[in-house]
C-alpha cells in the first residue's frame, strides 16, 4: 500500500493529461524511455526554483516531451510529462513505451500502479544518461548564444532552441544561467551570453 500526502496525491480522470483509458488505446512499441526533472538555475530576483521535465528514448536520445514547472515536481507533474510523451510527442509517433526508467524518487511511487495498468514497466535507475546528456548539451550550446543583433545564431543554436522550447522560453523571458567554472562568470538573459563555464543542476 502506498501512502502519500494530499499534495502528492495522484490525480486521474477528467481534467488531467494522464487518462488511463486514452493511453491504453495507444499502440505499444518495444522502447525504453528515460524521464526526469532537472532544476533550472534561478534568476537573481526569483525566490522559487523552476524545473524542466524531460522524456527521451533510450539509448537513441530522441526528445519526446519537455515540461517546465515553477515549483518542486510532484507525481502529477511526472504523470503529465509522460502523458505528453505518449499523446503529444515532440517527435513522430503516438504510442506507449514498453519500459520507463526513472530515478528513485519516492514522489513518483503513486504513479507506478497506473503505469502498470497500461502495461508500462517502471525501472528505478541511479543514472539516466540520455536525460543528463540532453540537459548538458542544451547548456553547452546556450553558452554560445549571443545577444540579438550582435551575432547571427548558428544553425545548431536554432535547432537546439526548437528542440528545447520550454528551456528556451525560460532563458528568453526571465532566466539566466550563472556559471563560474574557473573563469569569468557567464549569465544568460534574453538570449545573451558573456564569459565562460558550464553548470548542471539536479532535483
Amino acid at each position: 500500500m502506498i501512502v502519500v500526502d494530499n499534495e502528492n496525491k495522484l490525480k486521474l480522470g477528467k481534467g488531467v493529461a494522464f487518462v488511463k483509458s486514452q493511453l491504453k488505446r495507444l499502440s505499444q512499441e518495444d522502447e525504453i524511455w528515460e524521464a526526469d526533472f532537472r532544476a533550472l538555475p534561478k534568476p537573481i530576483m526569483q525566490s522559487a526554483t523552476h524545473y524542466v521535465g524531460l522524456v527521451l528514448t533510450h539509448p537513441d536520445g530522441f526528445l519526446r516531451a519537455e515540461l517546465r514547472i515553477e515549483q518542486s515536481p510532484i507525481v502529477n507533474d511526472l504523470a503529465t510529462l509522460l502523458a505528453h510523451a505518449m499523446k503529444r510527442p515532440l517527435v513522430e509517433g503516438h504510442y506507449r513505451p514498453r519500459t520507463i526508467h526513472v530515478r528513485g524518487n519516492p514522489k513518483w511511487k503513486p504513479l507506478f500502479p497506473a503505469l502498470q495498468e497500461i502495461r508500462v514497466e517502471v525501472l528505478i535507475k541511479t543514472e539516466l544518461p540520455q536525460v543528463e546528456d540532453a540537459y548538458r548539451e542544451f547548456l553547452t550550446v546556450m553558452r554560445e548564444v549571443r545577444s540579438a543583433g550582435k551575432v547571427k545564431p548558428t544553425a545548431k543554436q536554432v535547432q537546439v532552441e526548437a528542440t528545447f522550447p520550454a528551456i528556451t522560453r525560460w532563458v528568453n523571458d526571465d532566466g539566466h544561467i550563472e556559471i563560474g567554472a574557473g573563469g569569468p562568470e557567464r549569465f544568460f538573459r534574453g538570449g545573451a551570453a558573456v564569459g565562460g563555464g558550464s553548470v548542471c543542476t539536479h532535483v
